[in-house]
């Protein structure tokens, strides 16, 4: 009786007709689909819009059909040859990205960044070749004072400036510059120095006028490479708004030994 009821219930298919139905199914499906077709090819380079591939990063290739599956493609970093076999359906970039960003961490940062970002936004060509700022017109003052401004920066000696490799720099960049050189240079900081020093007695006697009040601070500075040692006095002061202004009064050599009495005529001399 038990056999005859598990008869009854058997469909009009065995299990082998099914599967073979499911298969042809499945065959079908996938043979229909867009990249199964001969005639389907990857975009060329100069049309990937994705950046790993913009970039040079990766590679991808078609792999054959397989009638009975979706189409598949490798993907492969230029850098280590690490390959991965994916879907041309509903391909992602994001575990290409993580590859790069945890085994090729600096190249995203130095492959082709203005042209991804020309593209993302539709600059104009020569947008990366223009300056953002006007650059100021060249004169001879104007380069008297970036140079020494250079030099003391750098702290260097005054005696490069008429060095014959500086004075080579200087014909290479501006064939049309006048001379520079330590005589000029010279001359140029006297007059900056001067004009300095005549605003600074007038600050001064602006703050006296206004029985404003001055602190004078003294250091002594040695210099273990040079076995030199200087004297440097500061005045300090503040303004009626409580604007507190230093200003460097002497920079001076010491000579001989730091006695008190030898301090006192400094300071005073």
């Amino acid at each position: 009786m038990a056999s005859s009821s598990f008869q009854g219930s058997d469909s009009q298919y065995s299990d082998t007709d099914t599967f073979n139905h499911t298969e042809e199914g499945s065959i079908s499906i996938f043979f229909e689909s867009p990249y199964n077709d001969p005639k389907f090819n990857l975009p060329k380079p100069e049309d990937e819009k994705s950046f790993i591939f913009q970039s040079g990063l990766f590679i991808r290739k078609l792999l054959p059909i397989n009638p009975t599956k979706e189409r598949k493609m490798t993907v492969t970093c230029t850098i280590c040859q690490w390959s991965q076999e994916v879907d041309v359906k509903g391909f992602q970039t994001s575990n290409f990205n993580r590859h790069i960003a945890k085994k090729h961490k600096s190249l995203p940062k130095e492959r082709n960044i203005p042209e991804r970002v020309k593209r993302s936004v539709n600059l104009p060509p020569d947008f990366f070749n223009k300056r953002t700022k006007p650059i100021p017109s060249f004169t001879e003052e104007g380069a008297i004072e970036r140079i020494l401004h250079f030099i003391i920066e750098n702290n260097l000696s005054f005696r490069a400036l008429n060095s014959i490799s500086f004075q080579k720099l200087i014909n290479y960049i501006n064939q049309n510059s006048p001379t520079i050189n330590k005589d000029n240079i010279k001359s140029y900081l006297s007059k900056t120095f001067n004009s300095a020093l005549l605003n600074l007695n007038s600050q001064f006697k602006d703050h006296i006028s206004g029985f404003g009040t001055f602190s004078l601070t003294f250091d002594i500075w040695s210099s273990s490479s040079s076995n030199k040692s200087y004297l440097g006095v500061i005045m300090s002061y503040l303004s009626p708004d409580f604007i507190p202004f230093y200003r460097l009064l002497s920079f001076e050599e010491l000579l001989e030994a730091h006695t008190g009495l030898y301090i006192y005529t400094q300071l005073f001399s």
